[in-house]
């Protein structure tokens, strides 16, 4: 069948029509069959044996699917482990995805087969509009919700789920923010600012700026406010500041390290109205030096290290930007050195499994400017210049050293801390 597809124009249309759903059927199927298996893949914990900080993890370093995509797949993967009738339909080809994701939410014990009958009958429009008028399963009480993501043009989306009482003071929030736009707030009794009808008037008698162009209100708004809340309780009639990291390679390329996708062009006006940090960086991606006078990162070297890795853990896979430590590549009570060619930021869990050998991480062995991690599976991945790293399972660890040991005090000055983390 699949021979075909090297030239469909040369179907007729009712062979076509044939092929588009059959192999539709055969999606389903084989999609089905992919997302049980993930909830078992997931249940067992192969995923963190693997040396992925979670199935997630695991899915976007192996199969190349995207975390957010695998998120949605988790869940719907264990939503069929709790409805079997669903599961049997799906993995029939009778249900597509798209109506599995739309049935999750209704789903319970009870209306499993109703819903399930409805679904084989309706078009997925037809369904959503049937399930409109239903409740959603019971998941507790609601809770305020604030996400911010960057897609893959570099911009920031945001999305809110909030009480009303929450709701209420932010819209009061972006009023304020509206007229801070307009005019110096500075001037005004803080009384009638406080009051939600004063200011709704206040807005109403102020003339909107032109800066903010054809804007909406929300989002002149909002601008107010963060300027408001980056300006504190001076005045806000001049926008402040703001502290930007901005990479700059050595081949020219910019970018800005927590949103590597925004186009360069995105960054003039950045240029142009900030102060600016400068990042020089060597050959291998590195800068600044400390040698075996300490074996603690200073507060340059963690700067450093958190532009050159995006400020998240360095680990393939592994997206985590809090809670990072500084990890030395050579260990320095073997001699590491606490420069950045020699450290890496590793969140928490990464940094346990490369402290008890689940993961390993060293230089190349013919060229340091690689590094190369390695995983319990048997892939490895090469980050070259401390770039994002690639898969490459030909790429070889050397040796794991045996350890060296020392009398206390050997290679160790005052400004050690014994409790540093390696």
């Amino acid at each position: 069948m699949l021979d075909v597809l090297t030239d469909t124009s040369r179907l007729a249309d009712t062979d076509l029509i044939t092929l588009l759903q059959s192999t539709h059927v055969d999606s389903n199927r084989h999609f089905a069959a992919f997302l049980v298996s993930l909830a078992e893949f997931d249940r067992r914990g192969f995923g963190l044996r693997a040396g992925a900080s979670s199935t997630a993890a695991w899915l976007d370093r192996t199969l190349g699917i995207a975390r957010s995509t695998s998120y949605g797949y988790l869940h719907t993967s264990r939503v069929l482990a709790d409805f079997p009738l669903l599961t049997d339909r799906f993995l029939a080809g009778e249900l597509s995805y798209s109506k599995v994701r739309l049935l999750e939410r209704h789903l319970t014990e009870d209306n499993e087969a109703d819903l399930v009958a409805l679904a084989l009958r309706l078009t997925y429009h037809e369904l959503r509009l049937a399930l409109a008028g239903r409740g959603s399963a019971p998941e507790g009480p609601a809770k305020d919700r604030l996400t911010i993501r960057i897609d893959e043009h570099g911009r920031y989306l945001l999305e809110a789920n909030l009480s009303p009482a929450l709701g209420a003071q932010l819209a009061a929030a972006l009023k304020l923010g509206e007229l801070a736009s307009r005019r110096d707030i500075a001037e005004i009794d803080r009384e009638r600012l406080a009051d939600d009808e004063q200011l709704s008037g206040l807005l109403d008698e102020t003339p909107a700026a032109t800066r903010f162009g054809q804007a909406s209100d929300a989002l002149s708004g909002f601008i107010g406010m963060m300027n408001l809340a980056r300006s504190s309780t001076s005045s806000a009639q001049r926008a402040p500041g703001a502290q930007v990291q901005v990479v700059m390679t050595e081949d020219g390329h910019a970018f800005l390290p927590g949103n590597p996708a925004a186009p360069a062009a995105a960054l003039s006006g950045l240029m142009g109205n900030a102060d600016f940090r400068g990042h020089l960086l060597d050959a291998r991606g590195v800068h600044l030096k400390m040698g075996r006078r300490r074996r603690v990162v200073n507060g340059g070297q963690e700067l450093a290290l958190l532009v050159s890795w995006l400020f998240q853990c360095a680990t393939p896979g592994c997206s985590h930007t809090r809670f990072l430590q500084f990890h030395h590549i050579r260990d320095w009570a073997r001699g590491g050195l606490t420069d950045c060619e020699n450290l890496i930021p590793l969140c928490s869990r990464c940094h346990s499994m490369f402290a008890t050998g689940e993961l390993r991480l060293a230089h190349h062995p013919t060229d340091a400017h690689r590094l190369v991690f390695g995983f319990p599976d048997g892939s490895t991945f090469v980050s070259r210049n401390r770039g994002l790293p690639q898969r490459d399972d030909r790429a070889k660890l050397p040796a794991i050293e045996e350890p060296e040991y020392r009398e206390w005090g050997e290679g160790f000055d005052e400004s050690t801390s014994v409790d540093s983390p390696a």
